[in-house]
């Protein structure tokens, strides 16, 4: 990728716009000092003292902060919320980036996702414990459902790309159900010129008529679901069979190895740039999914894609506590201090 094509695309995606269906949370961070550890008297444990709160859009939220962080002109958050605290929060955060929520469905039946992570600071060294989720353990009420499906045309009108995202392993207690699921790949069927990206963590060989992007996991247990391991060759026996269901672009991370991509150019192997730690790869996925559909929408080839989707991993993947994002001009120093001398 010439310097000049790399530009040209960030340029352009100024002029696009983009809808992310898909589950939204919030990220909750919660940082304790060990340093001011109380006793509790009531029960005689540890009572942790927080010195510091940060919330962010999560899941869906994080690609659709990548996509307004990165420069694209409109970005619309298409799912669910509940009436609560939470979903106050996550609307701040989401007017913050400037990103449009007019077709979240909110309801007091539906519970906003959370992921409250507890950060220990001790010594000035902070290190993230564990993980607390808030999230809709039972079937999306039917009225819900349809009120977002009745948006879907509209949305695939107004919107010049479409990315799903497919969040939760509970089958129907998140945004995309199987009704849902079934009425997107109905619409990608008939909008066949529109860029349509699915990533799901469970469920990918499920978007037919879509382009595709996954990790290497991801994509392997779509067809050998006890895999934990899986080889270069099982990788790319994998990325051939999904490349051949839909006959859309394929594109599978590879994490520190980079990406590979199929379509009908071929198979090709995206280099990336090993980022010395401290690295957070939470959320490194999201950028990736970003980049490579915004790219996609204003006619790189695959190839280019793929190399936009791995030099913003590299940015994001250095902002550490957080889903990160990056600007285009984060990318573009990305590409000028590393990028170019592999590619």
């Amino acid at each position: 990728m010439k310097r000049t094509v790399l530009i040209d695309i960030l340029y352009r995606i100024k002029r696009i716009s983009v809808a992310v269906i898909g589950d939204f949370a919030l990220d909750r961070y919660f940082i304790f000092d060990t340093a001011l550890n109380e006793l509790s008297l009531e029960t005689g444990l540890t009572a942790y003292q927080v010195t510091e709160t940060q919330k962010f859009p999560g899941a869906s939220g994080s690609v659709a902060k990548n996509l307004s962080v990165m420069g694209v002109g409109t970005v619309y958050a298409v799912g669910f919320g509940g009436l609560d605290g939470a979903g106050a929060d996550l609307k701040e955060e989401l007017d913050l980036l400037n990103i449009n929520d007019k077709y979240m469905v909110r309801s007091k039946k539906l519970v906003t996702p959370q992921y409250i992570k507890t950060v220990k600071s001790e010594n000035g060294v902070r290190t993230e414990s564990n993980r607390f989720d808030i999230k809709n353990f039972k079937p999306v009420p039917p009225e819900s459902e349809q009120e977002l499906m009745d948006k879907l045309p509209e949305i695939f009108r107004n919107n010049d790309c479409i990315i799903v995202l497919d969040q939760m392993t509970e089958e129907n207690c998140g945004v995309v159900t199987q009704r849902v699921r079934e009425r997107l790949v109905s619409l990608a069927k008939e909008n066949e010129d529109k860029i349509v990206l699915a990533d799901s963590r469970c469920r990918i060989k499920l978007f037919d008529h879509m382009i595709v992007k996954c990790n290497h996991l991801e994509a392997c247990r779509a067809f050998y679901p006890d895999v934990d391991s899986p080889s270069r060759e099982t990788v790319l026996e994998c990325g051939e069979k999904l490349y051949e269901k839909n006959r859309k672009p394929v594109f599978i991370t590879l994490g520190s190895e980079g990406m590979l991509t199929f379509s009908a150019d071929g198979i090709y192997s995206i280099p990336t740039i090993q980022v010395p730690p401290p690295i957070d790869i939470v959320g490194a996925g999201d950028s990736v999914t970003a980049a490579v559909a915004s790219a996609l929408t204003v006619g790189a080839s695959v190839k280019d894609a793929g190399l936009l989707g791995n030099m913003t991993a590299s940015v994001t993947i250095r902002q550490i506590g957080t889903t990160g994002a990056a600007t285009p001009e984060q990318i573009i120093e990305a590409y000028d201090k590393h990028f170019k001398e592999i590619i």
